[in-house]
C-alpha cells in the first residue's frame, strides 16, 4: 500500500466532501441501499456484451473485480491486479492504473 499517496490536503477536500447532515445522509444513503440495489441486479438477466477492463488492488479487491465481471459478461473480460496497491488505486498507483486503461481504450475491441 501506499499510505503517503493520500496527503492532508487531500484528507481535507474528502473532510469537506462530507461535511454538513446532508451531505453526510447522502453518503451514507449508498451503504443504506446496498439491499436494494443488489435485489435490481439481480433482476437483470443479459450479460454485457462490451469489452470490460477490472482492475483491483493487491491489498484490496485483487483479481475478484474480473471474477466478478466474468458472472455478468458474455466475454472479452480483462482482468488485472495492481501490486502494492490497496483501495485508492488512481492515488496509490495512477501510472500503473494508466498503463492499463491507455492500451484498453485504444484496443481494436472498444472501437
Amino acid at each position: 500500500m501506499q499510505k503517503e499517496a493520500i496527503t492532508n490536503d487531500d484528507i481535507a477536500v474528502y473532510v469537506k466532501a462530507y461535511t454538513g447532515s446532508e451531505r453526510l445522509k447522502n453518503s451514507f444513503d449508498y451503504y443504506r441501499a446496498f439491499l436494494q440495489s443488489a435485489n435490481q441486479n439481480l433482476s437483470h438477466t443479459n450479460k454485457l456484451a462490451i469489452p470490460i477492463l477490472a482492475i483491483g488492488a493487491e491489498f484490496g479487491q485483487g483479481m475478484n473485480m474480473g471474477i466478478a465481471m466474468q458472472k455478468i459478461a458474455v466475454n472479452n473480460v480483462q482482468s488485472a491486479s495492481i501490486a502494492n496497491c490497496g483501495h485508492y488505486i488512481p492515488e496509490e498507483q495512477p501510472e500503473e492504473l494508466l498503463k492499463l486503461i491507455i492500451p484498453f481504450l485504444e484496443s481494436d475491441n472498444n472501437k
